[in-house]
């Protein structure tokens, strides 16, 4: 991470970064506000696909040719027609699934620390 030392540079090379350190982060930020892990971590246990999903949305990450939709470019249907991201509704909305709401809260609040 960042503030860790990570070079940005880097960070922003890989399509991986999301999925692997989201929880990451959600865990650290609820540890140190309660002075300690929560002994239910059922939130981080629900990041984690969260984390996943938000990390498929990059056009770089196929998930093996398994997933081809992303956020940023129009991809073929398999009947061969054009779907472009604006017309395709994807499979999740944060605001409803479980710990979502405390996802972006959380990503907030580190982006807001970064900028300090």
């Amino acid at each position: 991470m960042i503030s860790t030392g990570s070079n940005p540079m880097e960070l922003q090379r890989s399509h991986t970064y999301i999925a692997k350190h989201l929880p990451t982060i959600v865990r650290g930020l609820m540890s140190r506000e309660a002075g300690r892990l929560p002994r239910d971590n059922w939130i981080v246990r629900a990041v984690r696909p969260l984390s996943r999903k938000i990390e498929l949305l990059n056009p770089a990450v196929k998930d093996g040719g398994s997933s081809p939709q992303n956020c940023e470019y129009p991809w073929l249907a398999p009947d061969g027609s054009v779907i472009a991201p604006a017309d395709h509704k994807f499979e999740f909305a944060m605001l409803f699934e479980p710990a979502g709401v405390t996802l972006l809260k959380t990503i907030r609040q580190a982006a807001m620390e970064l900028q300090k």
